[in-house]
């Protein structure tokens, strides 16, 4: 209920209202310079990661086929690449090969 709310609410009047009412229903706890200082962090992250991708026995051709296969191109490629090696994936047997 809450993701449709929110999602209606970014739609129709912006980001900046929409983080108003999620703290004011208590769900966001940081201001909006405090969520930017954490995107940077993790794009930070996400940057270092794909830097340790490079060379690894995942290639960009792997990549690109596991997405024309499913129909679907990521901006991040590195979520991808977590979300087919995940320890959960791999539990369950559901671990892709590329």
């Amino acid at each position: 209920m809450i993701e449709s709310v929110t999602g209606a609410a970014t739609i129709a009047c912006g980001l900046n209202l929409t983080q108003e009412y999620l703290a004011t229903i208590g769900i966001l706890k940081h201001k909006q310079e405090r969520l930017a200082e954490k995107l940077q962090e993790m794009t930070e992250k996400q940057q270092k990661i794909e830097a340790k991708l490079v060379g690894t026995m995942i290639s960009t051709k792997d990549i690109e086929s596991v997405q024309k296969k499913i129909g679907y191109e990521f901006k991040c490629k590195t979520w991808l690449i977590e979300a087919l090696t995940h320890k959960s994936a791999i539990d369950q047997g559901l671990q892709m090969k590329i």
